[in-house]
């Protein structure tokens, strides 16, 4: 774990939280060379005989979802990083030397300790990880412009919204797409609150 690294950590958490403060351009390019049919991914993952041969995954059915879900916590992953440290950091000392002089292991210390008292940051990240899904565009749009992906296999509520307004030029249902979008946020919202509420 990041937080029990001595040597050299602030060398590892820059190094993770560097994608975070890239843009989401520059990033999904270098993504795309890593990741795509020339990457070096793909290489090795054939030279291990995993594929038989490359995958152009903008061009599947099934994969430009995954695949930017995938960039999207590689994009990311330093915030969260911060996010669990820090919860992680307020955790009483005591407990953890509590359980080290029970003879207590590494996985039994997460599981039943660090775990359950970092349930708020857990649910926070969770929730603004669905959240940032459903307002995704950007990743999407520099793939497949305005197509979605195949047969809209990549295609999302803000992308759909977009298509809706201003290249079918249907305002009023651009506008209830955008209304419902809000409300489910806002659920999502109130949900996380009533979740860790009492429990920071």
């Amino acid at each position: 774990m990041l937080n029990e690294i001595t040597f050299l950590s602030s060398l590892f958490r820059t190094v993770l939280f560097i994608p975070v403060v890239t843009s989401i351009t520059v990033a999904m390019i270098i993504f795309d060379f890593i990741a795509g049919p020339n990457g070096p991914i793909q290489s090795l993952m054939m030279d291990w005989n995993v594929l038989s041969s490359p995958i152009f995954w903008k061009f599947e059915k099934w994969l430009p979802m995954p695949v930017i879900a995938v960039f999207s916590a590689w994009k990311w992953f330093g915030v969260q990083m911060i996010i669990f440290l820090g919860g992680i950091a307020s955790i009483n000392r005591s407990l953890l030397e509590a359980a080290d002089i029970d003879g207590a292991s590494w996985w039994r210390k997460v599981t039943k300790i660090i775990l359950p008292l970092i349930k708020p940051q857990i649910v926070f990240v969770m929730t603004i990880n669905v959240i940032n899904g459903l307002q995704m565009f950007t990743e999407v749009f520099m793939n497949f412009d305005l197509q979605g992906g195949p047969h809209n296999s990549a295609l999302t509520p803000v992308l759909h919204l977009y298509q809706t307004g201003f290249e079918q030029m249907k305002m009023g249902e651009a506008s209830t797409i955008g209304l419902l979008l809000a409300i489910v946020i806002f659920v999502l919202t109130m949900l996380q609150l009533k979740l860790t509420k009492g429990k920071d």
